[in-house]
């Protein structure tokens, strides 16, 4: 869903500090503060099964290496695509019957097939990350300064 990467450029300065301990702090902070920004901007479905589960299931992955680090915001439901992005009007029929049923308001609805005419595409974890970016460059510069004891 959303990658923030802090790249370092200075190879000889990598033994003088804890570039690993410093950058795992900062993937920890920034990913909990990103993961809360996201969850709430996420949408929340009316109530049935589903209500909730694609916040609930935002989390995040750090990846450190030598030379970056990295905070990847994800979520494991199959259909956080279709929300992100929305989707085109389709076409909906039956797949192993031959017709399609539901009920809304009391009623029964029975068709063989229905045009739905797509979703707009909700882009909240941007929405939920604008104008964070300072405050998430901050957090390396304070992770930085307290590994090299103020420096």
């Amino acid at each position: 869903m959303i990658n923030v990467t802090i790249e370092r450029s200075d190879q000889g300065f990598r033994n003088r500090w804890r570039w690993h301990a410093t950058a795992s702090r900062w993937a920890a902070e920034v990913g909990q503060a990103m993961v809360e920004a996201v969850r709430a901007e996420a949408p929340v479905g009316k109530k049935d099964a589903n209500n909730g589960r694609l916040r609930d299931s935002i989390t995040f992955k750090p990846t450190i290496t030598s030379t970056n680090a990295r905070v990847e915001v994800t979520s494991r439901v199959p259909y956080v695509g279709y929300v992100i992005n929305g989707t085109p009007p389709h076409v909906i029929e039956p797949r192993t019957a031959t017709i399609l049923h539901w009920q809304k308001d009391g009623n029964h609805f029975y068709r063989h097939r229905v045009y739905h005419p797509g979703t707009r595409p909700n882009p909240f974890p941007e929405r939920a990350l604008r104008g964070r970016t300072s405050a998430i460059q901050g957090r390396m510069r304070n992770a930085v300064a307290t590994t090299l004891g103020g420096a």
